[in-house]
């Protein structure tokens, strides 16, 4: 990293002095602390921005409509300026131009799309929540009739037979899916590879990831191929890319969204940690997409129908910057600093606050996902090749960082992480009553170089797996969190803050992103990649 914007991680069990340079791993001790130099980044300063060109506002309505966001789209189409077949020609015509360089839609559903959009025209249904808006899902999955590979070459001829829940609410709220969207091996990694369909490019900046899971997803959104995408979330799978490529991601409250309806059986962090959502340019688009693919489902065991108000809840948001996981870079610290002060313009009490919750929260998540993965996972980590395996490397070598080298997971320290997640909840939510919003990093560094983790020694991937800290501890306790874009600009990119709320407190997350976003007042146009 440039020397002004140097990342070292933080301690997760034990405290030791700032100064000290290397410490021995022990068991449960995180005693690492480097000051690793990003090696793109130029020394001194930050580098010459590489912002790609939005000015699409001197074209005909009819040719800006792959720009438009979906409020906008079902504006117009409501008025009757345009039909559901502008709208899917004109997103078929974006994917053409720049799908090829950007690899984000690894099956475009042309036809279908095309029957969709004459259906919706045709339907008395006016006011079906998605209607006429082009989407994409993720390939993970189920859509009745197409491949979903999970990025992994062994499932390349895996046809499936029937859609997943969300898919269907999707197809039923009007929505116009335009295709599948690239994913690594298995959704394991906050990068965007695989052998089957290689890497999705990032169409902010083409010298970073585009994140992961979500990869293709996020890269359809941004460079306006659709104005939303589904994405799923264990580990940071919708919130990095959303990051990465400067638009909103919302993780919901597990099981709010419906996921798949498959027989097959999940680990239990998977049951339990995972959440479907989606990415969108606007918050009031991923409102929108949120309400549209919201709702019970019997085929999945983690779905709930849930509508919970909270009682009367102070205006205040409470302000975690991490350090002690993992040193903030100058401009995430920035980022942070700008959206706390963005609250307190909205009108919303500012207060920074010191917790271990989400160090002890990150630390299980290692423990209850990665380390079951790493010790059960062997024939899913051989089926995902060489990406997956080096792809793992820092969390393989996080896990030992904590644990001591050479730890397996055993089933006693499985059964006690499973009873300490529960006081660590606790303790995060006791907090959360007093702050119902808690603005964290989405990263403590900005984004990974394109495949970095492929190249990366395995200190460097150590230190990218501590710094990515906020995407990890929040699944753990099911909470609702979103990542949206800010004014600090990172070689091109906005860098955005993490907001998080109480579970199944949506409306309060929604409420706080919207005034965050107006805030900032960001051109929310798509880029233009080319």
């Amino acid at each position: 990293m440039v020397s002004g914007d140097h990342h070292c991680r933080g301690i997760i069990m034990a405290s030791i002095p700032e100064a000290t340079p290397r410490h021995t791993a022990a068991r449960h001790t995180a005693s690492r602390h480097t000051a690793a130099t990003d090696r793109h980044r130029t020394a001194g300063h930050e580098p010459a921005s590489q912002k790609p060109d939005r000015s699409i506002h001197d074209r005909s309505i009819h040719d800006q409509l792959w720009a438009f966001n979906a409020e906008r789209l079902q504006a117009h189409l409501m008025a009757g300026n345009i039909t559901t077949a502008d709208i899917v020609r004109a997103s078929l015509e974006r994917i053409g131009e720049v799908n090829p360089g950007l690899n984000a839609i690894i099956d475009v559903y042309e036809d279908e799309a095309i029957a969709a959009a004459t259906e919706v025209q045709r339907s008395r249904r006016r006011h079906r929540r998605l209607r006429g808006v082009p989407v994409t899902i993720k390939d993970n999955i189920e859509s009745k009739g197409h491949i979903m590979s999970d990025g992994s070459v062994t499932l390349k001829n895996n046809r499936c037979t029937q859609d997943a829940p969300l898919v269907s609410r999707l197809r039923d709220g009007g929505a116009l899916i335009m295709g599948r969207t690239n994913c690594p091996p298995f959704c394991w990694q906050l990068f965007g590879s695989n052998e089957l369909y290689g890497s999705t490019l990032n169409p902010v900046n083409h010298r970073y990831t585009p994140g992961g899971s979500s990869a293709g997803a996020a890269a359809s959104v941004a460079s306006g191929m659709v104005p939303i995408a589904h994405g799923n979330d264990v580990a940071g799978s919708i919130r990095y890319p959303a990051y990465a490529n400067a638009i909103v991601g919302i993780k919901p409250t597990t099981g709010l969204i419906p996921g798949s309806d498959t027989p097959q059986d999940r680990p239990f962090a998977f049951q339990m940690f995972a959440s479907q959502g989606l990415l969108a340019r606007t918050v009031t688009d991923a409102r929108l997409g949120f309400d549209a693919m919201r709702g019970y489902a019997a085929g999945d065991p983690a779905s709930i129908a849930c509508e919970m108000e909270y009682d009367a809840q102070p205006h205040r948001v409470g302000v975690y910057l991490g350090d002690e996981i993992s040193v903030t870079t100058p401009s995430v610290r920035n980022a942070v600093l700008h959206a706390a002060r963005g609250f307190e313009e909205m009108g919303w009490t500012v207060e920074y606050i010191e917790t271990d919750a989400f160090r002890q929260l990150f630390r299980l998540e290692i423990l209850l996902l990665f380390g079951q993965f790493l010790h059960s996972g062997a024939d899913e980590i051989a089926a995902g090749g060489e990406i997956l395996r080096r792809g793992l490397a820092g969390a393989h070598g996080t896990l030992e960082t904590l644990y001591g080298d050479g730890y397996r997971l055993t089933l006693d320290d499985y059964i006690a992480g499973l009873a300490e997640r529960g006081s660590a909840i606790r303790k995060l939510r006791k907090l959360q009553d007093r702050y119902p919003i808690i603005i964290t990093p989405a990263s403590a560094e900005t984004p990974f170089l394109l495949d970095e983790d492929q190249t990366a020694s395995r200190e460097r991937a150590i230190d990218m797996t501590f710094s990515v800290w906020p995407m990890y501890a929040p699944p753990i306790a099911g909470l609702p969190g979103m990542v949206l874009p800010t004014d600090v600009e990172y070689d091109g990119i906005h860098l955005g803050v993490q907001l998080l709320a109480r579970v199944y407190d949506e409306n309060t997350l929604f409420r706080a992103g919207r005034d965050l976003e107006r805030y900032f007042a960001l051109d929310h146009d798509p880029v233009d990649p080319r």
